[in-house]
Order: structure tokens, then C-alpha cells, then sequence
């Protein structure tokens, strides 16, 4: 069976899910209507990663069938499933896959070892030589570091402050002998101490620490910077432009995504579609890859969901010319 899911893994992940080389912005043929018969199928040039979840909850909230093909089924999508502890079956990655076939299928962990909020297994244990719970149907595997109320062990969170990568090779290796792609996703103040990682403070000891050298530890696929808490502030920018520049200097050829959605604790605490779109555009304008979607209702900042949808519409009318 590992034999099997390794080489399934392997052809489906370049089938249908990666264009690596730096700086690739071509539309790439996903599936979805054409809004005319001459009308070539456009797909977003970006990664565009989010949750299944918080995708049904746009299109409930009046996100388009269009919009969802060109966004959210592209060899570019990456889909988030697991987090938090939480397992994930065969089942609901192949729902997903069904849905969305061009789509990236990714099993999102915060741990290496044993959750600390679940005591679920972590990379390390799902993705063993020998493991049989390792979920069919997946592209990818991401180690999404946070802290201990998001289940992540000390020990992890320390490695990182101690600027030691030995918990993202491994886990990069399990997930490359398995045929998968492996991203690093963590969050911007794991491990920093507690008068670190105040805001804005943890911007600053972020670069300080040369985190984006991260991007470039053997066998990252892919890396994100959590930058979505500073949206709508002084500080996103100048962020954003500098970690974007120091992940891209040490990794040139790995793509490279920022956080954009949210700002649930630091003024101002009310985020508007122009402000996530002027995230965007700050990402754009910083040579990243693409974008990871913190769709934030009913939790933290709980941002209206309409809020959302309108930054959708209008980036797709801007993108496309075409009206949702």
C-alpha cells in the first residue's frame, strides 16, 4: 500500500497540482465553463490557499461559480485540511478531490510529534516508513508550527527560536519519501519569547532572526509568511517587502506566499475588502507566489463573510474583465 501511495502520489502531485519554476505566472488550463465559447479557460497565475470550509462559507456567502473555478480549482490551489490536532480521513480528502480535481490536496499538521492540544499524531508518526494511516489521495504535507494552544511541542517551537531547522528536515524527508510535496507554513512568532512576539515587535524579531532563510532549508517545497495579523497597519508593508526579500534571497527558486484575511487583535480591528485587497497588492508588487486566505468569521476578528466575497468579485473583474 505505501508502494502504491507513493507512486500515486507522485504522478497525481504533477498531474495536477505544482509549476515550481520562480517566477511562473502563466494561466494553466483548470477546469470551468468558459463565460463564452471563445473565452479560453483563465485560471488566478497565484497559489490561492485557503480551507474547504471557509470556501463553502464564500459561496454560501455569494462567491461565484466562476470566481471558485478561477480561484479555487487551478493546479495553483492549495487546499488546507487537518490543523489543530485534527486527523483527516481518505474521505474527506477525496470529497475535496471530487469538487475540486485540479486542486492540491494538503494535510496541514502543527506538530512534529504528538499534538499537545489533541495528543493526535504529528508528522512524524503519520507519515512513518511503515504508517498505514497516512490519508489517500494527497499532493502535500505542511508543517504549520504555532505554539502550544494550537498543539505544538515545546520542543518544536524552542528549535525554532534557536534558529535550528532539524524538526522541518525531518518532516520535509517523510513527506518527499512518501512521494509528497513538503510546505513550511508557521506562524510569525512561534517560539519567540514573550517579549518578542508583541505587536509589532514580532515583525521586527522575525527579521532579526532571518526566518525567511527558512524558505531554504533542504526539501521546503513551499513557504508561507503568516503576515495576515498586520494587515491594515503601518507595519504590513515594510514587513511584507522585507521577508518576501529575505526568503527570496535564500531560496530563489521555492515560491514563496504571505498571509492575508485578518487582523484579530491589533488596530484597526474592523479589515475591509480594500484592505485585503491592498494586502494583495503589496504581495503582488513583492514578487510572492501567491496568497494564503485567513477567512476569519465567527472566531477573532470575526470579518463578515460578505467582506470577503467583495474582495473576490473585485479582484476577479480586475483580473479577468469579466463581471462575476
Amino acid at each position: 500500500m505505501k508502494t502504491l501511495h507513493s507512486r500515486l502520489g507522485r504522478l497525481t502531485f504533477f498531474l495536477c497540482c505544482f509549476q515550481l519554476a520562480a517566477g511562473q505566472r502563466g494561466a494553466v488550463g483548470d477546469a470551468g465553463a468558459s463565460n463564452t465559447a471563445a473565452q479560453a479557460i483563465r485560471t488566478s497565475p497565484y497559489y490561492q490557499m485557503l480551507s474547504p470550509g471557509h470556501l463553502k462559507d464564500l459561496q454560501k456567502a455569494g462567491l461565484t461559480a466562476a470566481e471558485t473555478q478561477y480561484f479555487f480549482n487551478t493546479r495553483k490551489t492549495i487546499f488546507n485540511m487537518g490543523s489543530n490536532g485534527k486527523g483527516l480521513t481518505s474521505a474527506e480528502v477525496a470529497r475535496t478531490h471530487a469538487l475540486y480535481p485540479n486542486a492540491c490536496m494538503n494535510f496541514n499538521l502543527n506538530s512534529f510529534g504528538p499534538s499537545t492540544l489533541t495528543g493526535a499524531p504529528g508528522i512524524k508518526d503519520v507519515f512513518a516508513a511503515n504508517s498505514s494511516i497516512i490519508p489517500e489521495g494527497l499532493n502535500s504535507v505542511s508543517y504549520d508550527p504555532e505554539g502550544p494552544a494550537n498543539g505544538t511541542p515545546a520542543a518544536e517551537t524552542q528549535a525554532l527560536e534557536a534558529g535550528n531547522p532539524a524538526f522541518i528536515k525531518q518532516a520535509a524527508a517523510l513527506a518527499h519519501a512518501h512521494g509528497l510535496k513538503f510546505f513550511l507554513i508557521g506562524s510569525v512568532d512561534a517560539g519567540m519569547a514573550s517579549h518578542e512576539k508583541k505587536f509589532p515587535k514580532k515583525y521586527e524579531t522575525w527579521l532579526a532572526q532571518h526566518r525567511g532563510a527558512w524558505a531554504g532549508v533542504p526539501g521546503v517545497d513551499l513557504y508561507s509568511i503568516q503576515s495576515q495579523q498586520a494587515e491594515g497597519t503601518p507595519t504590513f508593508v515594510p514587513f511584507v517587502r522585507a521577508a518576501v526579500a529575505q526568503a527570496k534571497a535564500a531560496a530563489p527558486n521555492t515560491p514563496i506566499d504571505i498571509g492575508i484575511g485578518i487582523n484579530p487583535h491589533n488596530p484597526p480591528t474592523v479589515i475591509t475588502a480594500a484592505m485585503i485587497r491592498a494586502a494583495y497588492d503589496c504581495g503582488v508588487t513583492a514578487g510572492v507566489a501567491g496568497f494564503w486566505h485567513n477567512v476569519e468569521h465567527d472566531v477573532n476578528a470575526n470579518v463578515p463573510l460578505t467582506v470577503y466575497v467583495e474582495f473576490f468579485h473585485k479582484l476577479y473583474k480586475d483580473e479577468t474583465g469579466l463581471a462575476p
